[in-house]
């Protein structure tokens, strides 16, 4: 069952390659944040861009992901991809290579989570940034009011 065996390596790989596109995109995204709040639209015009060909060259491994974990639901019989399921049934021999596999989509889950909070953030600054343009005000003259608000409005602490 060496076939197998590499049907679990090729997808472990194909998710690490996922792992390498979307922590590159963590990275854009503060990026995004700072040109968003220093106003600087063109930039941000051409970092969104490279962003877009980083999550199309993710998007282009999706079918291939899909193909191979169909391969292993239908060799263990489980129903449906789940790598805990797919534990219990397989013979010793795919443990370690299905622990790997777990690894990576371990490490994946709390990036794809993290990129979803900065993308919410940064839909909220820019809808912040177009109702400060209509009004005639530079956004990071608003942050900086709205930060030194929050710090005068601080409770005071007891030391």
């Amino acid at each position: 069952m060496r076939e197998i065996q590499e049907k679990i390596q090729a997808l472990t790989t194909a998710y690490e390659e996922q792992l390498e596109g979307y922590r590159t995109i963590q990275e854009m995204a503060s990026k995004e944040r700072d040109l968003i709040a220093e106003g600087q639209l063109d930039s941000l015009i051409e970092l969104l861009k490279q962003k877009k060909s980083c999550l199309d060259q993710i998007t282009e491994c999706e079918e291939k992901l899909q193909k191979l974990q169909d391969t292993l639901v239908r060799h263990f019989d489980v129903g449906q991809f789940s790598i805990p399921k797919m534990r219990e049934v397989a013979p010793e021999r795919y443990q370690h290579a299905l622990a790997s596999l777990e690894n990576v989509i371990s490490q994946l889950i709390p990036v794809l989570e993290t990129l979803e909070k900065q993308e919410q953030e940064h839909e909220s600054l820019l809808k912040q940034y177009g109702t400060q343009m209509e009004k005639g005000l530079h956004f990071s003259q608003v942050s900086r009011a709205a930060k030194a608000y929050s710090r005068k409005n601080e409770p005071f602490r007891k030391e």
